[in-house]
């Protein structure tokens, strides 16, 4: 069907990064935590922190997860944002606006914040 498309190489899991069966992956909270970071003095150079609030995080099993806009209704096909699943030690994130790639997170708080919308800067 889409045999003259260019594949599109996966981003940032090295070749040797170990893969293990999510039945010997530990469990991890579905939803994120909110962790001690340092105080930062604010700047035009540092991003305001991730807002969770419209985001509706489904677990849909042990190591996979469903991401969608809160703010648009669960029957409208674009709220939907993405998928999040563990893949080694790393969480893989497929966002619905990129189908074709993929991203690799070191933290469940970091593959979340990647699906959020961002705000145009003026």
């Amino acid at each position: 069907m889409f045999d003259n498309s260019p594949s599109a190489p996966d981003t940032a899991l090295p070749e040797h990064a170990p893969v293990t069966s999510a039945e010997t992956t530990p469990s991890v909270l579905p939803y994120p935590t909110q962790h001690e970071m340092p105080q930062l003095k604010p700047s035009a150079r540092t991003a305001p922190d991730p807002d969770y609030t419209d985001v509706e995080i489904t677990p849909l099993s042990p190591t996979e997860w469903r991401v969608a806009d809160h703010t648009i209704t669960r029957d409208d096909p674009s709220a939907l944002l993405g998928f999040i699943q563990i893949v080694g030690s790393a969480f893989e994130v497929t966002n619905l606006g990129r189908p074709r790639e993929r991203a690799y997170f070191s933290s469940f708080d970091r593959a979340t914040a990647s699906l959020l919308p961002r705000e145009v800067l003026a």
